[in-house]
């Protein structure tokens, strides 16, 4: 016997995948002013093997001579992590020498956020931050405006969630570089916490268009932020009721994605976002077709420890539940538990709800009372 579910009940849900995608919490700011308004300097060109998008936040890299980073980035975004983490952990930077602690510190952070991490990576960034802010180099408001930035992104994965951080703050008042300031804006632009307004939302959309139009005038094109800032202008008018208008955003910008690996996760999130939008609108056979996409792009990066691809295992196992595919809802429903360490509560009882049900529509009675 089929489950059938309202509309509501589908919206509802779709608002838990958009929490489970953000990561969160609080609508920091929309209408404040930063340092992102600097100066774009004359001849500035942006150095992007800097930067990082991990699917649901931007990291960044600590500008340094002295290290790779067109290989790190790649190595990373073609997901080997693992090996990057490995290599740069067998450095053993000295505290003596801040600029080369910090930045060596700041790829293992990065690295353990990829890796589903996240408790390591924020205290990786947060000692790099304190040996720096104890030490008198040159760079030092640079170099703490990326450890800061990234510890302040990385929160909304760990288990304190709820908690005010200030750290993004911290980046953006110190910030001189003008695409690094940007980086941060959108940190602290996407933050929404769990029960926004629709005008809490519209603001978000508007700074967000803000955010991209002075990207095209840095950059001259689309990058990592404008598409970043996409999916969640498409989260904000689904939120606000305006699926149809979220759901075009989305096959505008899945379509303009560069086919290279610094792009994997935002293929992932967008096509993934998309899938589920299909689901609530009752074309499974599509949402399938996205999400399956989604998956193959994930993991081309993410690590299963992340949340990452239990962020879109979820969404899968509610379209096998839609088409009364029950082995396959329990297969996605295992995946999406071995990501979802800092998934939220609801999140997790989605999970454990696709499971149960899965279990107990294909007559696995004793495991659906054991998951119960």
């Amino acid at each position: 016997m089929k489950m059938k579910m309202t509309v509501g009940y589908r919206k509802i849900k779709i608002s838990i995948f958009a929490l489970f995608l953000t990561g969160i919490l609080f609508l920091t700011g929309c209408g404040s002013q930063n340092k992102s308004e600097l100066a774009i300097p004359e001849g500035y060109t942006v150095n992007e093997s800097l930067y990082l998008a991990e699917g649901a936040k931007l990291y960044a890299f600590i500008e340094s001579d002295s290290m790779d980073y067109d290989t790190i980035r790649s190595e990373i975004c073609n997901g080997d992590a693992e090996s990057v983490k490995e290599r740069y952990g067998n450095m053993k930077a000295p505290e003596d020498d801040p600029e080369r602690y910090a930045a060596v510190q700041n790829v293992l952070g990065i690295t353990e956020v990829y890796l589903g991490e996240y408790e390591q990576a924020y205290e990786s960034f947060n000692k790099a931050a304190d040996v720096v802010n104890d030490s008198q180099i040159p760079e030092k408001g640079q170099i703490l405006a990326v450890l800061y930035n990234n510890a302040g992104a990385v929160t909304t994965s760990l288990p304190e969630f709820d908690t005010v951080d200030t750290q993004l703050d911290k980046a953006a008042g110190l910030c001189e570089d003008p695409y690094m300031a940007l980086i941060v804006e959108l940190n602290q632009a996407i933050r929404i916490r769990a029960m926004s307004s629709i005008k809490e939302y519209g603001l978000m959309i508007g700074h967000l268009k803000k955010i991209i139009r002075r990207e095209r005038r840095i950059k001259g094109n689309p990058g990592l932020i404008e598409y970043q800032a996409a999916l969640y202008m498409a989260i904000g008018y689904v939120q606000c009721g305006k699926e149809e208008k979220g759901a075009k955003l989305l096959d505008q910008y899945i379509a303009l994605i560069p086919d290279t690996p610094e792009y994997n996760m935002q293929r992932a999130f967008l096509s993934g976002y998309r899938g589920s939008l299909y689901c609530a609108e009752g074309e499974y056979g599509k949402a399938a077709e996205k999400l399956e996409y989604s998956i193959m792009e994930a993991k081309k990066t993410a690590d299963e420890r992340s949340r990452r691809l239990s962020e879109i295992y979820v969404r899968y196992a509610e379209v096998y539940g839609e088409t009364e595919d029950w082995k396959n809802q329990i297969a996605c429903a295992e995946k999406a538990i071995r990501g979802a360490g800092y998934a939220t509560p609801d999140v997790k009882g989605l999970i454990y709800y696709y499971l149960g049900c899965g279990c107990l529509m294909s007559d696995d009675i004793e495991r659906a009372r054991s998951i119960c």
